[in-house]
């Protein structure tokens, strides 16, 4: 394990960072989908995009605490 830990990090980061820039133009489909417009759009794309962003972070911090894990030297 200690030695595909930084692949299966390095491979995490991408997918998440990938999903990261995606966020923004699902969110734009789909508010404006649900009719919304002018400032309610612009607080509920933030609101969310915020949201989404920071739970994404976490999750990458805590995968690669847990994979950091495995690679110190006992």
């Amino acid at each position: 394990m200690k030695e595909i830990s930084p692949y299966v990090k390095l491979i995490f980061n991408i997918i998440c960072s990938f999903i990261i820039f995606m966020i923004p133009n699902i969110l734009v489909r789909t508010i404006s989908d649900a009719g919304y417009s002018g400032e309610m759009f612009v607080s509920i794309y933030v609101t969310k995009t915020t949201i989404y962003v920071l739970i994404l972070i976490i999750i990458m911090v805590s995968v690669n605490k847990f994979f950091s894990h495995f690679e110190k030297e006992d």
